[in-house]
Parts: structure tokens; C-alpha cells; sequence
């Protein structure tokens, strides 16, 4: 301390002599020097003592600086982390306010001796929340909720206006501000007619019910309410109970309204799955694709309607663009389950379109496999047709019985699967060259379906069963009178002459089909066919050959081209094209016969045996 140093610096400057003398050297001066000496002594310690209090002062003085500088700091902390929570606690209400895209309906207005009765304006406007959820829960889709422009999900509430300024006023100020809540008002009054109910969301005009049964009035008001604020769904809604009409009425305003594309593309889509059979089916669903490209559903439902009015190419390529968008993800405005199910089921068209039917077969039993499938009835349709279609012809009966009976009523549903069924037992019925059965089982499709709902797939198959049962005539006339752009119906007209054996004709109409759908290959499939019946096993063989570039999983074209080499004596050539086809369709009788007498032809008799064999032991 500076004290000390000064009390040092004055003892090192004492003069040592001085000192002396003042001890000894003369007793007047030494008492004095004594009295001096004893003075300073007690200086210095009142000084030492000085000294002590105030260390001990100072010391104390900066710990309780220390003490308070903690306080101060924890305090400042304090304050700030009440800070930070504050701005955390506003921003996560303004999120939360921002993103609230809830339904609200507020409190009805209501004539004053409602409330004493009970029905006061809260209660009405519970009324009418709850017929709102009910009509969206009754409304299937395999729309995902997050796709929708005004989504508001299970959040529905009913607010009951609150008194004074409260936390839960300020927040709905907040939302209303910032965020996108439907909020729902409405009024009763009485009237000559009893009542007047008058509902409205948001800014849009207000709907006005008159009549003297109260809750019907609101039912009808919340249904409006329902009609105005998801159009899509209450399109879906109308067609799931068979008000087709008002359903087409409501999905056409949305495709031709300002919405957004997304939403106009699914109105689009919805005017497909409630008419799928109507001329402007097709162009809905071109319109629904250009909107929204990335909507699978669009091309899922294009694809589906092009191949029922017979327009092949389309179909299998809208199928290739679904399936791509499945593969990509791209898939999230389908609910998780359905866009599975849709995977599987366009997949399996894809698939079936160039003949690859142990493809399409996988995807069919997966679907099944799965714990969720729509339409399990037309998926096991699928799958049967698939199987006779793969030669497979035991398996096909085999599953043929555990087809779910079709709804008893005229939905969409119903009628795809009885589609699927008759299909799948033609198919049954030509793998098993039954062609009197055929024609009975296809007659009595086209009769369940009725003209409006007629499939061309179906349809066309009708000329073939007539002219292979020996009616040429009749089955030229049934021909006749199918569409010419039609994939299908051309080939069909083929097979008929070729049936009668007009080559010029049946080849004139093969180009056709092969024009209209270059990248199917059954036209070129059956073109050989034909070629091979006249004996031209060159050109056969060629057409063979295209129709296995074009499907290069379809067992027929390999088949057939082994066939074609037979008739030309090249057996050991016939080999490979038998053994490659059994890849494809290993449970195909004929084929098993055909490599049995290629191999005796190339003088492999025990391998022959065997093929000769396995044929017998399966159905054909």
C-alpha cells in the first residue's frame, strides 16, 4: 500500500548519529528523543492500525461490488432470456397464426327466445359444424389433404366470441390478420314460410334457406357451405352418392374457374371418374395433364380412358408417364395408401399393354398382398385375365372364383369390375380355343355394361369369337360398325379376314392398326399370324420379330417365330426362340408341344419326352 511505503521511506532517512545522540549522548535531549520516539511509535501504529481498517474496509467494498456486478449479470440475463422467450413465444403464435387454415364457425345469430329453448346461436353453429364434418367424412378421395388450395383438415371449431380483450382474442385477431382460417357466419330469421337460414364463408354471397323444418335448413346451409369452400370434394361427394348430374355441374364450374391449375387438373380428374364413358372424357383428361403434369392421377386417368375408347398408343404411353412419375416420388398429392394402389394398378397396365404379363401378374398380387386396395374385386379381375393371358390357364380358374360379387348398384365401381370379369373369362375362354363360350361371356359383358359403358376392349373381341365360332358374316357386320380410329376394333377387322382368308384385306387393315399404335404389339403379333396362315414365313417371321422388339417379355412373338422356323426345317433354330419364350410364359401348353417336336425333329427324343410330357400336364 502507499501508506507502507511512506513510513519505510522515513525510517531509511534517520540519521543513524542523530540517533545516537538523542539516545545517550546528553539526558535532556534523550528524554526528549525518548518522548519523540515514543509518539512516533504510537503513529505508527495508530497508522498500522489505519491501514488494517481500511484494507479490511476495501476488501469488503469490492467483494459486494463483486456480489452486486453478479447480480447485475444474472439480472441482465434474465431479462434476456425473458427476451428471447418472448420474441419465441410471438414468433411461434405468428407461425402457428400464419398457418392456421382452420374452419371456424362463429357463433349464428339467432331470434332471442331461441336461447331460451336451448338453441342458442353457439349450439346452431355446433349444428352446422358438425353436418360439415360429417359430409367430409363421408366423401372418400384418394386426394392427399396438404394437395388442397383450402385445406383446413379435422381442424373445425366453433368460436364463441369472448368479452374483453383475452389471449385468446388477440390470437384470433392474429390468425385473421395472418392467417387463412374459413370462418363461417350466418343468421336465422323467422319468415312467412317459418324460417330463413342464411349462411356464408367468408366473402363469398351468402346462401339463403326458407321452410319450416329448422335442422333440414341447416343441413341444406352447411351443405352449401361445404359446396363453396371444397368444390373438389363435394364434387367427389355427389358422385359417391349418385347425384352424377349435380357432381358434373360443380366439377365443370371448378375446371373452367380461376383456381389454380392444380385444382383445376383434379376437377378434371373428378369429371373422368364420375363419366368415364362420356365423349369429353378423354379431352378432360388431356386437359387435366396439361394443367398439371405431375399429377399422376391425370395420366393415370387418361390412360385408363383412351384404352376404353380404343385408343392404344395413348393409353400405354400415359401409362409410361405414370408410372415414371410413381418411380420419381412425385406422387404427394395422393393420399400415401392410394398412391400405392395407383402405382400398382397403372403399373399393371403398362406392363400389360406389350404383353409383359409376368410384370403385370407381380404388380396385381402385390396390390393384393397390400392391406388396402379399393378395387379388390376388378384388381382380382386383372389378375385372372393377366394369367390366361400368360397361358398360365390352370392358375386362371384357379383364382376366378375368389372374385369378390359386384355391387349391386350402377357406380363407376361396379361397372369397372364387372369390365374386368368378363374380360378376364374371355380371356379364359380363347386360351381355351372355347369360342361358342366366348362369344356368350363377351355378349353377356356387353349387355351388363350397357351401349353407354361399353368398352372397346371388350367389344372388340366380339367379331373374333363370332368369326371363330364360323359366322363370318355376322362378325363382318359386328366389325363394320366398330370405330375406325380404335386400336382394337381395327385388329379385330383383321382377324376377321384373316379368318376368311382375304390376305389383301386382313394386311390392309393390319397396317392400319400397326399406324395407329406403333408401339403396341399385337398387330404385329397377329399380322404374322396371318402371313404364316398364307405361308409367307419370311414375312411371318419379320413381323414376329418386330412385335418381340416391341414387347420383349411377350412369350407369343418368340413362340410364334420358333413355329415359323419349323415350317421352314430349322428346328435347332426353333430352340432358343422355345427356350426364351418359357421365361415369359412358362405354363403354356402349346409352346411345351411346340418345343417337344422341335426337339424330336432335332433328335433330342428324351428331351422331347419331357416337353411332351410337362404339356399334358397342364391345361390348354
Amino acid at each position: 500500500m502507499a501508506e507502507d511505503d511512506d513510513i519505510a521511506a522515513a525510517h531509511a532517512e534517520t540519521d543513524p548519529a542523530a540517533t545516537a545522540m538523542a539516545l545517550g549522548a546528553d539526558p535532556s535531549i534523550a528524554a526528549d528523543s525518548r518522548a519523540y520516539l515514543r509518539e512516533q511509535a504510537r503513529l505508527a501504529r495508530l497508522q498500522s492500525e489505519n491501514l488494517i481498517e481500511q484494507n479490511a474496509f476495501e476488501l469488503s467494498h469490492l467483494k459486494w461490488r463483486r456480489f452486486t456486478d453478479r447480480v447485475r449479470g444474472v439480472g441482465y440475463a434474465i431479462l434476456m432470456l425473458t427476451g428471447v422467450t418472448l420474441v419465441a413465444v410471438i414468433g411461434a403464435a405468428v407461425l402457428e397464426a400464419a398457418s392456421d387454415n382452420g374452419l371456424v364457425v362463429e357463433t349464428f345469430s339467432v331470434p332471442a327466445d331461441f336461447s331460451e329453448r336451448g338453441q342458442s346461436g353457439a349450439v346452431v353453429a355446433q349444428h352446422v359444424l358438425d353436418r360439415i364434418a360429417a359430409l367430409q367424412s363421408q366423401t372418400g378421395s384418394v386426394r392427399a389433404a396438404s394437395s388442397y388450395s383450402n385445406n383446413w383438415g379435422d381442424d373445425l371449431k366453433v368460436q364463441i366470441p369472448d368479452t374483453g380483450v383475452s389471449l385468446g382474442e388477440a390470437y384470433g385477431y392474429l390468425v385473421r390478420w395472418l392467417g387463412h382460417q374459413t370462418r363461417i357466419t350466418g343468421e336465422i330469421v323467422r319468415s312467412d314460410k317459418g324460417f330463413a337460414v342464411t349462411a356464408r364463408a367468408g366473402s363469398v354471397a351468402a346462401h339463403t334457406f326458407t321452410g319450416g323444418d329448422l335442422d333440414t335448413l341447416l343441413d341444406k346451409a352447411a351443405e352449401s357451405i361445404f359446396a363453396d369452400t371444397q368444390p373438389y370434394l363435394y364434387g367427389v361427394y355427389l358422385t359417391s352418392h349418385d347425384r352424377n348430374a349435380e357432381s358434373r355441374a360443380v366439377l365443370s364450374a371448378l375446371a373452367r374457374s380461376n383456381a389454380s391449375p392444380s385444382e383445376r387438373a383434379w376437377a378434371y380428374s373428378g369429371l373422368i371418374y364420375g363419366n368415364p364413358d362420356d365423349p369429353l372424357a378423354e379431352q378432360w383428361g388431356r386437359a387435366a395433364v396439361a394443367l398439371d403434369p405431375s399429377l399422376m392421377l391425370a395420366h393415370n386417368n387418361l390412360s385408363a380412358t383412351a384404352v376404353r375408347f380404343g385408343h392404344s398408343e395413348l393409353g400405354y404411353h400415359e401409362a409410361l408417364a405414370a408410372v415414371k412419375l410413381g418411380e420419381s416420388g412425385a406422387d404427394r398429392a395422393l393420399e400415401p395408401r392410394a398412391a400405392g394402389v395407383q402405382k400398382r394398378t397403372i403399373g399393371e397396365a403398362a406392363y400389360a399393354a406389350v404383353g409383359d404379363y409376368q410384370d403385370a401378374i407381380r404388380e396385381v398380387y402385390t396390390d393384393l398382398a397390400t392391406d388396402w386396395s379399393s378395387f379388390r374385386g376388378r384388381s382380382i379381375g386383372l389378375l385372372v385375365r393377366d394369367l390366361a393371358a400368360d397361358h398360365d390357364l390352370r392358375s386362371a380358374k384357379a383364382m376366378l372364383p375368389h372374385i369378390p360379387p359386384t355391387p349391386d348398384n350402377d357406380s363407376g365401381a361396379a361397372k369397372r369390375q364387372i369390365l374386368t370379369i368378363h374380360l378376364a373369362q374371355a380371356q379364359i375362354d380363347a386360351e381355351a380355343q372355347d369360342w361358342a363360350a366366348a362369344n356368350r361371356d363377351i355378349t353377356a359383358g356387353v349387355t351388363a355394361l350397357n351401349k353407354s359403358r361399353t368398352s372397346m376392349t371388350l367389344l372388340a373381341q366380339l367379331p373374333l369369337a363370332r368369326a371363330k365360332s364360323g359366322d363370318i358374316a355376322a362378325a363382318r357386320l359386328l366389325a363394320s360398325t366398330l370405330p375406325a380410329d380404335c386400336y382394337p376394333c381395327v385388329e379385330a377387322r383383321a382377324n376377321v379376314e384373316t379368318e376368311a382368308r382375304d390376305w389383301p384385306r386382313a394386311a390392309t387393315l393390319f397396317a392400319d392398326a400397326v399406324e395407329q399404335a406403333p408401339s403396341i404389339p399385337f398387330a404385329y403379333l397377329d399380322w404374322g399370324r396371318m402371313l404364316m396362315a398364307k405361308g409367307d414365313f419370311d414375312g411371318a417371321i419379320a413381323k414376329f420379330a418386330v412385335a418381340n422388339e416391341k414387347g420383349p417379355h411377350f412369350a407369343d412373338p418368340l413362340e410364334m417365330w420358333g413355329e415359323a422356323l419349323i415350317a421352314q426345317n430349322r428346328s435347332d433354330l426353333a430352340l432358343a426362340k422355345f427356350e426364351e419364350a418359357n421365361r415369359y410364359a412358362p405354363n403354356w401348353k402349346r409352346l411345351h408341344q411346340k418345343w417337344g417336336e422341335a426337339l424330336k425333329w432335332s433328335g433330342d427324343h428324351e428331351g422331347a419326352k419331357k416337353q411332351f410330357a410337362l404339356a399334358r400336364s397342364l391345361d390348354g
